[in-house]
């Protein structure tokens, strides 16, 4: 009997926890606002800063756009532009676009969600002699759940996996989410721990905390007089 890709993909992963034991820690932050200007069309535009224990830091300025084609369906795509640096000199910078689709079923205080993003990144050195560019092309899916148990808290989980595609599809890494938010009028806080797991001895297992906060004003045409 043929193994499915998941089954596949979690044989990989468990194959290589053994011969890694490697550990990174992280804090991701993130800004941003969501606007409505018209009923269907939503615009997200946000600053994401990313920090490690090894002075690194990358700043990832990112907008996207989609539409609601069916109550429950949204698509659409964005940009986000890559700046890695070590201490105050920029080492790396890229450009990635991404399209996507998005499924959110809200049943009263649960929702569910489905997001599946095929996205294209290009890295370039700035530092070294060989300034190639180096290209990466993924394919992610991802699933998630929340439970507002108690205004205005609630709890939320999420798996994604990440499938290579430049150079022949592969099962690259999977992330595993879950943490807290809190929501009150247009604005929305969320704290949660994000672990990465990568398949290889070379490729460390990644801690992250992650800190959001959100506003997502409603934007309304006043009635002309």
């Amino acid at each position: 009997m043929r193994a499915s890709p998941a089954a596949a993909a979690l044989a990989l992963l468990l194959a290589g926890t053994s011969a890694q034991a490697t550990e990174t820690f992280e804090l991701w932050t993130e800004l941003g606002v969501r606007l409505a200007p018209l009923p269907r069309l939503r615009i997200d535009v946000q600053n994401l800063l990313r920090f490690d224990f090894q002075g690194r830091v990358r700043e990832l300025p990112q907008v996207s756009v989609d539409y609601r084609v069916w109550r429950p369906l949204r698509v659409g795509g964005g940009y986000r532009f890559l700046f890695y640096s070590n201490g105050d000199d920029p080492s790396e910078t890229g450009n990635q676009v991404y399209g996507q689709a998005m499924l959110d079923l809200d049943r009263g205080r649960f929702e569910l969600g489905a997001r599946s993003r095929v996205q294209y990144r290009v890295v370039t050195d700035s530092t070294g002699a060989d300034r190639e560019p180096n290209a990466y092309l993924y394919w992610r899916n991802r699933v998630s759940g929340s439970w507002a148990f108690r205004r205005p808290l609630g709890v939320q989980v999420s798996v994604e996996e990440f499938l290579r595609l430049d150079g022949g599809a592969r099962h690259d890494r999977v992330r595993v989410e879950a943490g807290l938010f809190a929501r009150w009028e247009a604005w929305r806080v969320d704290l949660s721990y994000m672990r990465e797991f990568r398949v290889g001895p070379d490729y460390p297992y990644r801690n992250v905390v992650e800190v959001s906060l959100r506003w997502s004003p409603e934007l309304r045409r006043r009635p002309s007089r």
